[in-house]
């Protein structure tokens, strides 16, 4: 069984379309969704209503898609503050009151136990979905990686691909549908292989990462175009690959 792993949409259509395209060109048969879904992109109601329909099995909720239901309550202390209140108003005005309370509803972490071992899915890192769960910091999450009880770890949040071990865990990230930190222009996924023997018991879980090409350029035109608060952010990264600060 082929499941596809996508992480940090952020409203970007035209690439979730393209990874869509391809994980079931290579014969995925279920979807796993790590969080950060409609913040920071054009079309967060086209991006919930494209994930509905591919009825994914696993739906953790990520930081960004937490300020949604936040925004009744957030009162900006500073200037940097009032401009994110403006950024997640305007994802907010995108997305219909279905949209929101199903995104509430996501829990932060799930699982899925196999004979061949035990994954474990969340959006930053097991304890937090704001946590950046990196291997230069592997020691600091010692503590909540064990305290998760998996031989596999699967996040997103840092939009990096990469893996490394936690003690005896494996922490894997498949890097960002949406756009990149890494300097690439092109929407990242990730597959598991779980692979059974003839009488169901699964003997293998093994992973790969996918790198998908889609017109990144009209894309970002069309953020250009169309201005939203996020556009001078939004349009430098998906040209570069990479934020201003990197």
């Amino acid at each position: 069984m082929k499941i596809a792993v996508l992480s940090d949409i952020h409203g970007n259509l035209p690439a979730f379309e393209a990874v869509v395209a391809d994980f079931r060109r290579q014969g995925a048969e279920k979807v796993i969704f790590l969080g950060d879904l409609v913040f920071l992109g054009l079309y967060p109601q086209e991006c919930f209503d494209l994930l509905e329909t591919l009825n994914p099995f696993i739906c953790v909720k990520g930081n960004t898609d937490a300020n949604i239901e936040e925004l009744p309550g957030f009162a900006p202390a500073s200037e940097s503050e009032e401009r994110l209140k403006g950024l997640i108003e305007y994802t907010s005005q995108g997305l219909n009151g279905r949209a929101k309370e199903a995104i509430k509803a996501w829990p932060l972490t799930s699982r899925l136990v196999q004979d061949a071992g035990n994954l474990f899915f969340c959006h930053g890192s097991p304890s937090s979905f704001k946590k950046n769960l990196v291997e230069e910091d592997a020691d600091s999450f010692r503590g909540e990686v064990a305290e998760a009880g998996a031989d596999y770890l699967f996040c997103g949040h840092t939009h990096r691909s990469g893996e490394f071990q936690i003690g005896p865990v494996q922490v894997v990230n498949f890097g960002a549908v949406g756009y990149t930190f890494e300097g690439s222009r092109r929407a990242h996924y990730g597959l598991i292989d779980v692979s059974s023997d003839s009488e169901g018991m699964t003997t293998r879980i093994a992973w790969e990462y996918h790198r998908v090409d889609y017109d990144v350029d009209g894309y970002a035109g069309e953020v250009r175009r169309r201005k939203p608060p996020f556009h001078e952010m939004l349009s430098y990264i998906l040209e570069n690959g990479r934020p201003r600060w990197n």
